[in-house]
């Protein structure tokens, strides 16, 4: 068939076809319009515009309005003022422009709406005790932890009775706090109801239980459970490895406390392979050691122990000590010596001055010939850097001993003695020593107007000294007789020049 046939043909065919009409309902299928059964209340008709009002206030919220959002909920509130979900959203905001009075109210309302509301309750008591008010966050934590829907939120339920912990520990209720603690751990300790209900990992679920069940020791520990501290601070070990070397140290003091010395010698020797700052694991040591019948092993130890760890300036003292108490002075000496060319501080004065201290005579000789060569030179006599850098370095020494001095009247008094038959017999002293010596002497209660220093300070060994003994100690010479200005805070009268 040739193609203007086939068109033909179909044009025919469409022709014959009738047209379609669009389909009619019925008169009778029409729906009715709605007519209420009765006439909506004066409350219903505001509850539906506190409904509008409350997603308008949303939607302020959304764009940053809060302001708005405020003013917005607050008149959906005065609508219907037992909205719980209205007073919720007012919380957030309220806080956000410091209405801290307001939020709190309206976490009430909303508690006294829904008191089944845990979320809102726990944000009631984390505000509470922002605001320093324990007794009643206590009382909301303990509404909150009640709650039987609580269960199904692990999270929560964790935080709340860890924060409910802390309260009855600040407030002396160890035994509740223990039982708030324990709760904690139990939810910590299947951690697959928090792996599927929020953003944790196992590692975070895991360290965070190490560090409750560690202050869940320390509460019983300050409680007098020992036997359950070491449970917990050894179920701490085994979930966190990195702070099994630190919590070794409390159960060596446990053991220690408990009169085992084994275990505690065992547990502390763990600690010290990380190399701790501080000397209480090793004073520990040398004391368990001791109870043991070890005290050669002690002395030994503690010579590898600073020699693996040659910066460790307490540990450095540490031997010093023991060297002294086993009467190796040399050895302190060296120490000291080592020290202070490396880091002069007061400590290690102090160790330097108790040294001396059992030479008597001769060891406080020793103190004052050091302490008149620092000030001595700490004057800076010319502009040459090496000369400025030793007066520096030299002054440094000297505000170390004499914060040493301050707290050792005894040495003190070895001192001043020294100082007066050194005086008396021509050797001189510098000013400044003088000067500092006398502060010593008051510092100490070393004054004593019987006793006033010799002639020999300002005029010679033949003369009658007329001046205290302060004023004695800050002469500057012969020929320049003053009183310091300690003499003259106290009222005592200018020492006059002495004849012949």
């Amino acid at each position: 068939m040739s193609l203007s046939l086939r068109w033909c043909a179909t044009v025919a065919l469409l022709l014959a076809v009738p047209p379609l009409h669009a389909q009619t309902a019925p008169e009778g299928d029409k729906p009715a319009r709605h007519v209420p059964v009765r006439v909506p209340t004066r409350q219903e008709l505001d509850h539906q515009e506190a409904l509008k009002l409350y997603g308008l206030g949303l939607i302020q919220e959304r764009d940053n309005r809060l302001v708005e959002a405020v003013r917005t909920f607050e008149q959906a509130l005065v609508l219907d003022p037992e909205g719980a979900a209205i007073h919720k959203a007012l919380i957030p905001l309220y806080l956000a422009i410091d209405r801290t009075e307001d939020a709190l109210n309206s976490c009430r309302r909303a508690l006294a709406i829904d008191p089944g509301d845990f979320t809102t309750g726990y944000l009631y008591a984390r505000q509470l005790r922002a605001l320093d008010r324990p007794k009643e966050a206590r009382a909301a934590l303990l509404k909150v932890v009640a709650c039987p829907e609580l269960k199904d939120h692990p999270d929560l339920r964790a935080q709340a009775c860890f924060d409910l912990g802390l309260l009855h520990e600040a407030d002396g209720k160890l035994d509740k706090a223990e039982r708030q603690f324990r709760e904690v751990v139990a939810i910590l300790d299947n951690p697959q109801a928090l792996l599927d209900q929020g953003p944790y990992s196992r590692e975070e679920i895991v360290a965070q239980a190490a560090e409750t069940y560690e202050r869940l020791g320390r509460l019983c520990l300050n409680a007098g459970h020992t036997g359950r501290a070491i449970d917990a601070f050894l179920a701490a070990q085994k979930r966190d490895p990195l702070r099994a070397a630190r919590l070794s140290y409390n159960l060596a003091e446990l053991y220690a406390g408990q009169d085992k010395p084994r275990e505690a010698l065992a547990k502390l020797n763990e600690y010290l392979r990380t190399q701790p700052q501080g000397t209480e694991g090793y004073r520990l040591k040398i004391k368990l050691q001791r109870s043991l019948g070890r005290d050669a092993d002690g002395l030994p130890d503690l010579e590898e122990s600073s020699g693996r760890d040659a910066n460790n300036t307490g540990l450095r003292l540490l031997l010093a000590q023991e060297y002294r108490t086993a009467g190796r002075r040399v050895d302190a000496e060296r120490i000291y010596a080592e020290l202070l060319r490396k880091s002069p501080g007061p400590e290690v004065y102090r160790g330097l001055f108790d040294l001396y201290q059992d030479e008597g005579g001769r060891g406080a000789a020793r103190a004052l010939i050091r302490l008149n060569a620092a000030l001595k030179d700490t004057d800076i006599k010319t502009k040459e850097a090496a000369e400025v850098e030793r007066a520096q370095a030299q002054a440094t020494q000297a505000r170390a001993m004499l914060q040493a001095l301050r707290d050792d009247p005894a040495l003190v008094k070895g001192m001043l003695e020294v100082a007066r038959d050194r005086l008396g017999a021509g050797g001189g002293l510098a000013f400044r020593t003088r000067s500092v010596l006398a502060a010593l002497a008051a510092r100490t209660d070393q004054l004593t107007p019987r006793r006033s220093c010799t002639a020999a300070a300002w005029a010679g060994p033949t003369s009658r000294p007329r001046c205290t003994a302060a004023c004695c100690w800050s002469c500057p010479g012969r020929t320049s007789i003053r009183p310091s200005s300690r003499c003259a805070s106290r009222g005592s009268r200018t020492p006059r020049r002495p004849t012949g």
